[in-house]
């Protein structure tokens, strides 16, 4: 005789020696999950925004390219990574919960995905968290100048004093008011036009002493 689902069930709950849990353990623990990630999707959102804040202040692919041994550009990335792993804990804790694992996984991980995306995004738009973490009484905690002040390792910046455009040159005083004579990659000077007084950073490579050869070149914000 074929045996229903009930007996079944049962027969396998006695066989395995399974817990019968009530109701409200499997209630408090979707919601558990679901809170946890909801955490950790923020701090994703937080971490992100950083990734993003970096990326603009200190051009690690740039420095990276020109300079494939710095040590920040390789901690950056690592950090992403760090950002990447921690998605997939949110994926992982969403779908734990009984309250998401109903949705398919495509559909879960867009919307974590997408989520973070532009919520960090939107908050460093806005400066949200950098400027509660790395801002003090309006000065930056992190010392971007001094990452922009390694020649010996392609990176200078400063203040620009005059510039040539025939010759294809500026002379920059750099933060510490060491004068600089910065040649630039025609390039670099179609389509923009540099400013006596204005504050950039550069990359590329010292050519000799207080010579550099700019490769690439940003204004300071």
């Amino acid at each position: 005789m074929k045996k229903n689902i009930s007996q079944t069930v049962f027969e396998k709950i006695d066989r395995d020696k399974i817990t019968i849990r009530p109701k409200r353990y499997f209630v408090f623990c979707s919601i558990f999950w679901l809170f946890l990630g909801g955490l950790f999707f923020f701090l994703d959102s937080v971490l992100l925004s950083l990734c993003f804040y970096f990326s603009d202040k200190l051009k690690p692919m740039w420095v990276f390219i020109n300079n494939p041994l710095a040590l920040i550009p390789i901690l950056i990335f690592f950090f992403f990574l760090l950002v990447i792993g921690s998605v997939l804990f949110v994926a992982f804790l969403y779908r734990k919960s009984r309250i998401c694992c109903r949705h398919e996984d495509w559909m879960l991980w867009g919307s974590i995905v997408l989520g973070i995306f532009f919520l960090s995004f939107f908050a460093y738009s806005l400066g949200v968290f950098e400027n509660t973490i790395f801002v003090k009484k309006g000065e930056e905690l992190v010392n971007v100048k001094k990452y922009w002040s390694k020649p010996s390792f392609g990176t200078l910046s400063g203040k620009i004093d005059s510039i040539y455009f025939e010759s294809k040159k500026m002379i920059l005083r750099d933060w510490s008011g060491r004068e600089w004579v910065v040649q630039v990659d025609g390039d670099l000077l179609r389509g923009r036009t540099y400013q006596q007084g204005e504050e950039i950073k550069i990359i590329g490579e010292k050519i000799a002493e207080e010579t550099f050869f700019a490769k690439k070149v940003w204004s300071w914000r």
